[in-house]
């Protein structure tokens, strides 16, 4: 059984920075555990410390590589100073990998094979922070839906380096390594900070509307970043001259909705809204199924309070473009 999940892709591909993952994804398995030690027996708690995993992401490889290095002895730490965990079973760090689609473009997508290799092997070089399961998009994954042999091609990616290289065989190549050292423990320091300013806010769940805000401002500057040519993505921003693609020409190279299937289902709510009288005499007074939605649904975010310098001061154009859909 798995209490719980979590999610720091999400929070990647939301603009986190390396340290607000880590602190973020900490912060929110903390006030889990939180919670539960006072509704679970002292015996059985190191059973719900334990089987707590995480999904995380990955973009740049050394990185990315020290990120995991740096999460698992922060995990380590939380599990024996603030959970009371020695059992090693208990305290281990479970994770598997969905490969970063945020840097996924629409432009040149043959490249994303590239970017997708280099990736998994941040996760998998390093034997002491080895994800568990890893999970690969396809090359073409901004243009539409997978064909099975899209899906094929990359779980082939993931046989070959299971299967073909002797990398499983090793230890850890990376101990030691003084660069690789310290950079995990600048990750460490700054998550450690980071995870400490969360807990002055009441943890995950007080501090929930200022880390959304972080988030946005942090996407703000990783979006802007790639604007002004500080961050370079090869066919986006630089390199973006080049020959077509043979991989996407044509029809068939992704798959298409249904096209038919809008007018399906117009036509079956159309007969829906003809019957709807009926259905409400047969009805009376009792309970009506009414089944209309007005307006469009919006999830509540939490991020219209969190508004960047790159979208403020907009108003007078926003009204002005109400003002032209109004004529």
């Amino acid at each position: 059984m798995e209490p719980m999940n979590v999610c720091s892709h999400h929070l990647q591909e939301a603009g986190a920075t390396p340290e607000e993952e880590l602190a973020f994804a900490l912060a929110t398995a903390c006030a889990v555990l939180d919670d539960l030690r006072g509704k679970v027996a002292p015996e059985h708690f190191p059973e719900m410390v334990g089987p707590i995993s995480f999904f995380v992401a990955d973009i740049r490889f050394v990185t990315e590589m020290c990120k995991m290095r740096a999460v698992v002895k922060l995990w380590d730490e939380i599990t024996e100073t603030r959970c009371g965990i020695m059992d090693v079973r208990s305290s281990q760090f479970l994770y598997g990998v969905q490969v970063n689609s945020l840097v996924l473009a629409e432009q040149q997508p043959e490249n994303h094979v590239y970017r997708i290799l280099l990736e998994v092997l941040a996760v998998t070089l390093s034997r002491n922070a080895r994800a568990r399961a890893v999970q690969l998009p396809a090359w073409n994954e901004a243009l539409g839906l997978l064909r099975p042999w899209d899906q094929q091609w990359f779980l082939r990616m993931q046989q070959i380096l299971a299967h073909e290289i002797d990398l499983l065989e090793y230890e850890d190549l990376f101990d030691g390594n003084p660069a690789i050292n310290r950079k995990v423990a600048a990750l460490k320091a700054k998550s450690r900070a980071e995870l400490a300013q969360i807990d002055a806010m009441g943890g995950a769940i007080g501090a929930i509307a200022r880390m959304k805000l972080w988030l946005v401002e942090s996407n703000s500057a990783r979006i802007a970043a790639i604007e002004n040519g500080e961050t370079t993505v090869v066919g986006v921003n630089r390199c973006q001259n080049g020959e077509p693609s043979p991989l996407i020409g044509g029809e068939g190279a992704v798959i298409a909705a249904d096209q038919g299937a809008e007018a399906d289902q117009r036509g079956r709510l159309a007969a829906w809204k003809v019957a709807a009288p009926a259905r409400a005499q047969r009805r009376g007074n009792g309970p009506r199924r009414c089944g209309a939605v007005f307006g469009q649904y919006r999830a509540p975010t939490g991020v219209s309070v969190a508004v960047s310098n790159r979208t403020g001061g907009l108003e007078p154009i926003r009204a002005e473009v109400e003002r032209f859909r109004g004529v």
